[in-house]
């Protein structure tokens, strides 16, 4: 495995996230929408966080 940034490895997992959820709901359900939203403000938390982290690290 390379040496990847948690902070990419989740951007990524979130990109994919969203992706499946919009393949598996119809365009515009309230819930599809409602569990992207969730998975934007997982990303819009985390990432900044991780990578407050690995510039300490580094």
């Amino acid at each position: 495995m390379k040496n990847e940034k948690l902070s990419e490895v989740v951007k990524t997992v979130c990109l994919m996230a969203r992706y499946g959820i919009q393949k598996r709901y119809p365009s515009g359900d309230t819930e599809a929408n409602d569990m992207i939203e969730r998975v934007a403000l997982l990303e819009d938390k985390l990432v900044p966080i991780l990578a407050d982290l690995e510039a300490v690290a580094n």
